[in-house]
């Protein structure tokens, strides 16, 4: 038998005591202090320690309607607008925000995409999901639904943010993982006062896919006190959790969200904010349209269907919890 010689026993023994020393455990780097983090993609110079909440379902969220400058106020980005079918790197262009890159993702209309609505981001590999656009003014909270997609394996990924126009980033927050095949919130409360443009890095999972719809960025635009506000239509989440199944099919309107029932062609419940903000002195509009919105496969209520039925038709919300203005008046009939 070959025995150690004393001096490589010894060089053994303090070789081991500084391998469980510096185990992945015990290491606590300062999350502010700058640094190159190699992982292929995104440049990546730290992370920001804030503050992250993680609800099921929906999630509480403060929702902000149409017609606002959505870089100035916030926005919530649901995807529904753009187009992009490849995972190829390449910018799409939505509304209300603006541009977005894809990177090894793009926009999943399939019945595996997890999604409110019609369309959400799928993302593979080590891709990424970032905007192309700053938000000048900072923001408060970044909210982000996330689901595993079709039944995909777990997935980490990361919030991302850049101060120098995408020229380099920074990791936010938590590591998020996304394991459930039914979208949830997570909430990152940034409180950034600085022009920042913000995106999604998944960091872990391979091939494994994951969907992110209904990205919110919120400012901060109150200026304290008690002063009314449009607040989120579902503040209290999402009780059905509807999403795209055609009796329980999820629509976010400026004025209120609801569960539509395709086969009986009504709203299985509908939840709007209530506030002075969004009240008025705008007449009530007795002018029932159809709503172009839900897909064409879909039952499309006409003024005729109530023709001689012995029904009436009616706000989906009351008209004087929406009479602020003309459009938000006539919203709720549809």
């Amino acid at each position: 038998m070959k025995y150690f010689a004393p001096n490589y026993l010894a060089l053994f023994v303090l070789t081991s005591l500084f391998l469980v020393a510096c185990s992945k455990e015990d290491y606590r780097p300062d999350p502010y202090t700058a640094r190159e983090i190699p992982i292929e993609g995104l440049a990546i110079n730290g992370e920001l320690d804030v503050p992250t909440y993680y609800y099921d379902n929906q999630g509480p969220h403060k929702h902000k309607p149409k017609g606002l400058a959505a870089k100035a106020v916030g926005f919530t980005e649901t995807f529904e607008s753009g187009t992009k079918g490849s995972y190829a790197g390449g910018s799409v262009s939505l509304s209300p925000s603006g541009d977005w890159y894809l990177d090894d993702a793009l926009l999943g209309t399939l019945d595996n995409d997890r999604k409110f609505g019609a369309k959400s981001v799928r993302i593979r590999n080590s891709g990424a999901l970032t905007m192309s656009f700053n938000m000048e003014n900072g923001a408060s909270s970044v909210l982000v639904r996330h689901a595993a997609y079709g039944n995909n394996g777990p997935s980490d990924w990361r919030l991302v943010a850049s101060y120098d126009d995408g020229a380099s980033w920074y990791f936010v927050g938590d590591t998020i993982t996304t394991d459930s095949t039914t979208l949830n919130t997570v909430t990152f409360e940034v409180n950034e006062t600085q022009s920042v443009r913000y995106g999604i890095y998944k960091v872990s999972g391979g091939a494994n896919r994951i969907n992110i719809d209904n990205i919110e960025i919120d400012i901060n635009t109150s200026g304290g006190g008690d002063s009314p506000s449009m607040d989120s239509n579902l503040t209290f989440g999402n009780p059905s959790n509807a999403a795209s199944s055609p009796d329980n099919y999820f629509l976010s309107k400026p004025d209120f969200s609801l569960s539509y029932n395709n086969s009986n062609g009504t709203a299985n419940w509908v939840s709007w904010h209530l506030s002075t903000a969004w009240t008025g002195t705008t007449s009530r509009c007795n002018c029932f349209k159809s709503d172009t919105t839900l897909p064409n496969t879909f039952f499309r209520a006409t003024t005729s269907d109530y023709t001689n039925s012995g029904f009436d038709r009616g706000h989906l919300c009351p008209s004087a919890d929406r009479n602020g203005s003309g459009d938000s008046n006539e919203n709720p009939i549809i």
